[in-house]
């Protein structure tokens, strides 16, 4: 069934999610789908190394109202990652992010920044890779 607001697409890690600068960036998710579909508008993106859930808008008023509700933080996204190391339980990580550079874009924890909020649990931890305690 086709949605007449938005298309919710499975980006692969290693796909940028619009094109980036030069022509060895061309390559995205948008690009291919505007192929099929040019009306679509991407509402956010995802890191080319981050694969996951990507919504885009099929009008200028879903995106506008998507748009509206990404920066009300009105939806939540999630992230799970793997992680090598000793890590247990659960945590919270509360950091204010702000832009250092745009080419390349880099970001860090600034006073003046905005506030980064990261709750953080195990999900679960293989067999091969249980840690031995330390003495």
């Amino acid at each position: 069934m086709r949605d007449p607001w938005l298309m919710a697409v499975d980006k692969p890690a290693g796909l940028l999610s619009q094109p980036g600068l030069g022509p060895e960036q061309s390559d995205s998710v948008i690009t291919r789908l505007q192929q099929q579909d040019q009306g679509l508008c991407l509402v956010h993106r995802l890191d080319r190394d981050t694969s996951g859930v990507l919504l885009l808008a099929r009008s200028a008023g879903a995106l506008r109202r998507l748009s509206a509700l990404f920066a009300e933080r009105r939806i939540n996204k999630l992230y799970q990652a793997d992680v090598e190391g000793d890590l247990h339980g659960r945590g919270c990580i509360a950091s204010p992010l702000a832009r250092l550079s745009r080419q390349p874009p880099r970001y860090a924890s600034r006073p003046s920044g905005r506030l980064a909020l990261t709750i953080w649990r195990v999900c679960a931890v293989p067999a091969a890779c249980i840690c031995m305690p330390r003495p």
